[in-house]
């Protein structure tokens, strides 16, 4: 199973970019083969941030919305997950929300992360992949 990253759907639901086709195949695949991708929901929480300072506080809570009849059961985040953030952020030069995300994905035994973000390759746990 794959994680999908916050900047997936942000550029899926965006304006014309050069990753929108790759991140609104990754999402179709995602509707095809549910079984093999999730989210957390600390991308929620990034989804609603960046929307919010963008000043499009609704458009943000439709995404969600919408996230979540996709992805129905987000993985939660423990207080498993927040340690071992803490033991990634000590480990690896990488910010907190992703060092978050890189938790769940050790913690459930996740393959990897699908992500425009290069820094996930500082982590050498899983793998990477770029829509």
């Amino acid at each position: 199973m794959w994680l999908i990253d916050t900047n997936v759907f942000i550029y899926a639901a965006g304006k014309p970019h050069p990753h929108q086709e790759g991140s609104l195949k990754i999402l179709e695949k995602s509707l095809t083969n549910p079984q093999e991708y999730n989210i957390d929901t600390e991308i929620l929480q990034e989804i609603l941030h960046v929307y919010h300072n963008r000043k499009e506080k609704n458009k943000g809570m439709e995404l969600v919305e919408n996230i979540l009849r996709m992805f129905p059961q987000p993985f939660p985040i423990s207080a498993k997950d927040i340690l071992k953030c803490c033991a990634i952020l000590k480990k690896y030069e990488i910010n907190v929300r992703d060092a978050l995300h890189a938790a769940v994905i050790e913690n459930h035994n996740l393959e990897g992360i699908i992500t425009y973000d290069k820094h996930f390759y500082l982590v050498k746990e899983f793998k990477v992949v770029m829509p």
